[in-house]
């Protein structure tokens, strides 16, 4: 009886010991994979830092290099709208680079500061729609909306992102993806113009005729429009950097004339 006892006594203590060992490589195995993610968010934060610190740097040679060089509309090769897609290497990442001209496309914001304007936005829009490149947007209408938009002293209801119907606020367009908010465009309408428009803090349409696609060309001989006349002012950076397994975007839009960046986003730039 006492022999069992003992062996009782040792088969409880193996198990309490096992328990134990079973509990600490759990607990060990908790600290690993905490330890792990840590890592990973350390890593993610000092990348994203890195990716930051060269893109603003890359934006800000750009700025300087370009405000200096307006006449150059060789740097837009190829249609004279777009450059080729550039790469460097600098250290471990990998810097791309490409530069728009954006007198290549028609400024939204200059709807409702004149008829030709207007007009301009709805010839461009009926040319798209003969042309089979869009469908399903009325052009009339839609011009009426971006004009009310602006417009404080009118009534026009835009979506907020919750999808209730909110008032506009009077103000300019800072981007052509605003144009979702409205209620002709619902859906993915709006990317079907995305590519000819562009969101420019003038009141002017800004469409420079001798580089613009045939489309605008053939809007502006419609209506009769005047087109742009002058040197590069508004310029559309389209950079992305690849800093180890992940690539970061940035759309930097450029005033040339001020030397400055009125607009920038975490985002490939609209095509």
């Amino acid at each position: 009886m006492r022999f069992l006892a003992i062996e009782r006594q040792q088969g409880i203590a193996l198990v309490s010991v096992l328990a134990v060992v079973a509990v600490m490589a759990m607990i060990a195995t908790g600290l690993i994979q905490k330890r792990s993610v840590e890592i990973v968010r350390t890593q993610s934060i000092e990348s994203a830092r890195v990716a930051s610190s060269l893109l603003q740097g890359v934006e800000s040679h750009l700025l300087k290099a370009l405000s200096a060089q307006r006449d150059r509309q060789d740097l837009y090769e190829g249609d004279g709208c777009r450059s080729p897609r550039h790469s460097i290497t600098l250290d471990s990442a990998t810097i791309e680079v490409q530069l728009e001209n954006l007198h290549c496309r028609f400024n939204i914001n200059a709807m409702g500061t004149s008829a030709k304007a207007n007009a301009l936005f709805v010839g461009l829009v009926d040319r798209l729609t003969l042309e089979g490149m869009v469908e399903g947007i009325d052009g009339r209408v839609l011009s009426a909306s971006i004009a009310g938009w602006k417009d404080g002293t009118r009534i026009a209801p835009y979506r907020s992102a919750s999808g209730r119907t909110q008032l506009n606020a009077g103000q300019r367009f800072r981007s052509v993806s605003e144009l979702a908010l409205l209620p002709e465009t619902r859906g993915d309408e709006w990317r079907q113009l995305a590519r000819y428009l562009t969101a420019l803090p003038t009141a002017e349409h800004g469409v420079d005729v001798s580089t613009a696609p045939s489309v605008l060309k053939s809007a502006i001989r419609d209506t009769e429009a005047n087109g742009y006349d002058g040197n590069v002012r508004f310029v559309q950076a389209d950079l992305s950097v690849l800093v180890g397994e992940r690539i970061f975007h940035s759309c930097a839009v450029m005033d040339l004339e001020a030397s400055s960046i009125f607009l920038r986003e975490q985002l490939p730039c609209l095509r």
